[in-house]
C-alpha cells in the first residue's frame, strides 16, 4: 500500500507542478475568471500537495544508495548526496509555496520556484542518465 501510494504521488507530481507554476505566472489574469473555477482548482491543488507531502514524510528519499557520513568532510557529503538534498528542498518548498499561496505575496517566490524547479529536474535528468549508463 505504501509503495502504491508513493508511486501515485510521484505520478501526479509533474502535472501538479505545472498547474501551480502556470497559476503563479498568470496570477493577474486569474482574477478575471470565475471564482468557482478557481476554488475548485485550488481544492485539487491542495489535495495533490497534501498527497505529495504525505509521500515525502513516508518515504523521504527516493533512491536506494545513501552515502554514509563516515570519514567524509562536509563538502564531500553534500556533493555525494546532492540529489537527495535538492529533491528534499524542492518538495518542501513546493509544499509551502502551494499551501501558503506565496505567488500572491511576491513575484520573487515565483521566480525562486522556477529556479528550484529547473535545478530539480536538471538534477533528476543527470541522475537518471548516470544510472542508465551504469
Amino acid at each position: 500500500m505504501r509503495t502504491y501510494f508513493c508511486h501515485f504521488a510521484n505520478k501526479i507530481k509533474l502535472p501538479l507542478y505545472c498547474i501551480v507554476i502556470f497559476i503563479a505566472i498568470l496570477r493577474e489574469y486569474i482574477v478575471i475568471t470565475s471564482n468557482n473555477y478557481y476554488i475548485s482548482l485550488r481544492v485539487l491543488i491542495l489535495l495533490g500537495v497534501f498527497i505529495v507531502a504525505i509521500c515525502n514524510i513516508i518515504e523521504p528519499y527516493s533512491f536506494k544508495c545513501v552515502v554514509s557520513n563516515k570519514d567524509k568532510k562536509l563538502k564531500e557529503y553534500i556533493y555525494l548526496n546532492s540529489y537527495r538534498i535538492i529533491e528534499t528542498i524542492f518538495n518542501w518548498y513546493f509544499f509551502l509555496f502551494a499551501l501558503l499561496q506565496l505567488n500572491k505575496v511576491s513575484i520573487f517566490f515565483s521566480y525562486f520556484m522556477l529556479l528550484i524547479l529547473g535545478l530539480y529536474y536538471g538534477n533528476k535528468i543527470v541522475y537518471q542518465k548516470l544510472h542508465d549508463n551504469a
